[in-house]
């Protein structure tokens, strides 16, 4: 049974349980979560100023940014805290979450805190996890369920409005939703059943990935798209109310990385850069440079999310971005 890290919270339906210590089992291994007193995942309680002569670095994300599988101090944002020059980065993740509920997560938390720039990693399929009602979830006893997530929609005049909040406390067993139900629920594209099956089969998804017959994001091709539209309009009111620079880098999913079809979703992100003070940063590259060999060791094997050799190639192709980024938007002296 896998120890629970995570506790109910009425605005973002969930957050990591504060100040705990948990070691999870991890194909065959096991990595450890620590969190604060705030229930961010993160070895110490953060400072709503920051220390004298550091550059500070607010980093929102899902659990790719979050990091399940690899411990804390493996995580990008905490390779950048290492290896940059005096940054202070501060990870407010969300496992689970959508675009949405890392903007109320700003919202409820990282606006209090001072900051340099703004690091904002949507995982691309978040574009999926925006548009849902519900999200698939399994508890330490194993069994799968549905529970109410907050969200935002656009009304008839294009305009952001929050729904499902407070977040109801409802568990729905998976067996027992109805087909309306689960297409209201985010379960990681199309054709879920039939993926349930062939998941079990070594390199069925590896080979269908490759040859182009799946295509897992078909809603980055068109700006006209519903869900990229919700997405955008969420990121543009995001960015909106953030009063320093912002990083904008999308984490491709190991489907873009692992192949060499060029990805739609890059040219969608771009729509919301304006320099100097939003800059998109694209971390693609740093993995196509790998060899196929490589770019597989940056995954784990069963589980999608990325190993510490995968958190090492994001936090160094950030590195540069995050310093032309503080560059670009230095004050000048009086």
């Amino acid at each position: 049974m896998q120890r629970r890290i995570l506790t109910y919270h009425p605005l973002l339906g969930h957050l990591f349980i504060p100040n705990i210590w948990a070691r999870i089992p991890h194909e065959g291994r096991a990595y450890v979560v620590r969190t604060n007193a705030l229930g961010l995942r993160a070895d110490v309680d953060y400072r709503p100023h920051g220390l004298t002569g550091k550059r500070r670095i607010l980093v929102f994300g899902d659990s790719f940014s979050a990091a399940d599988g690899v411990s804390n101090a493996f995580r990008f944002s905490d390779l950048l805290q290492a290896w940059g020059t005096d940054l202070e980065v501060l990870n407010f993740a969300l496992p689970g979450s959508g675009t949405d509920q890392q903007f109320l997560m700003y919202q409820e938390l990282g606006a209090s805190f001072s900051a340099d720039a703004v690091l904002l990693c949507p995982l691309i399929e978040n574009i999926r996890r925006n548009i849902a009602h519900f999200r698939l979830v399994v508890d330490e006893g194993g069994r799968a369920g549905l529970v109410p997530r907050p969200r935002y929609r656009l009304d008839g005049r294009g305009a952001l409005e929050l729904c499902g909040v407070p977040v109801p406390r409802l568990w729905i067993p998976l067996e027992e939703a109805d087909p309306e139900l689960l297409r209201r629920t985010d379960l990681g594209g199309a054709f879920f059943r039939a993926r349930r099956v062939l998941s079990h089969i070594p390199g069925v998804r590896e080979w269908g990935v490759r040859l182009g017959v799946y295509r897992p994001f078909p809603q980055y091709e068109r700006t006209g798209d519903p869900a990229w539209r919700l997405m955008r309009a969420i990121l543009r009111r995001w960015i909106d109310v953030i009063p320093c620079p912002v990083i904008l880098a999308p984490l491709p999913t190991w489907h873009v990385i692992e192949t060499e079809r060029p990805p739609s979703y890059l040219e969608r992100f771009r729509e919301l850069e304006m320099r100097p003070r939003v800059r998109v940063a694209d971390v693609l590259p740093a993995f196509r440079r790998l060899s196929p060999v490589e770019r597989r060791a940056c995954r784990f094997r069963r589980d999608i999310h990325p190993t510490p050799r995968g958190h090492a190639i994001i936090a160094r192709a950030l590195l540069p971005e995050i310093d032309a980024c503080l560059r670009e938007n230095a004050r000048p002296h009086p």
